[in-house]
């Protein structure tokens, strides 16, 4: 058992220790192998939760990313910490206006937020993540945002940029 998590959020820390006295902790606790609880808060400071796989009848949570909307289902990865997650949007966003690339990679990509960020300096952006879900938003985030230059592939880090490098035509150095 655990108080709080050191990278998380207050919200998420003040949900923490009523998890398992919840009508549902106290069920899964009961189980022969309780099932893993995922503790989720938006912008807003709505919050819930889950034990297991994500319920499908709740809906995704939306989030912000530089005024812009970033659709989220409930069991994709999303930075657990805004704060963080703001700084670490900050720095890419500075470092690829000072240095644009031709391609980008963003390997286990998630939602597709440093995917969504890079678009607008590189010409051709490349996703990819081996959840099903969150590759079905981050095409969707993209789709929402306009962008035409992002290819997501659910698939591992590891294949996917070995079928990446072995299929890219590079340009000829000279």
């Amino acid at each position: 058992p655990i108080d709080a998590c050191p990278l998380a959020v207050e919200g998420i820390n003040a949900m923490i220790p009523k998890i398992p006295r919840s009508k549902w902790g106290k069920q899964n606790a009961k189980r022969e192998y309780p099932r893993q609880a995922t503790l989720r808060i938006d912008h807003t400071g709505n919050d819930k939760f889950f034990f297991g796989t994500p319920p499908r009848v709740i809906p995704w949570f939306t989030e912000d990313l530089n005024n812009k909307p970033v659709k989220v289902p409930d069991g994709a990865f999303y930075q657990v910490n805004p704060g963080v997650a703001k700084e670490l949007v900050n720095w890419l966003r500075q470092t690829l206006s000072e240095a644009p690339s031709e391609y980008f990679v963003d390997a286990y990509c998630g939602v597709g937020v440093f995917a969504l960020l890079a678009a607008e300096f590189s010409q051709w952006v490349y996703g990819i993540e081996s959840d099903t879900d969150s590759v079905k938003a981050a095409a969707r985030n993209a789709r929402e945002w306009g962008l035409e230059n992002i290819v997501f592939a659910r698939n591992t880090v590891e294949a996917g940029l070995e079928e990446l490098l072995f299929n890219l035509d590079f340009p000829e150095k000279t």
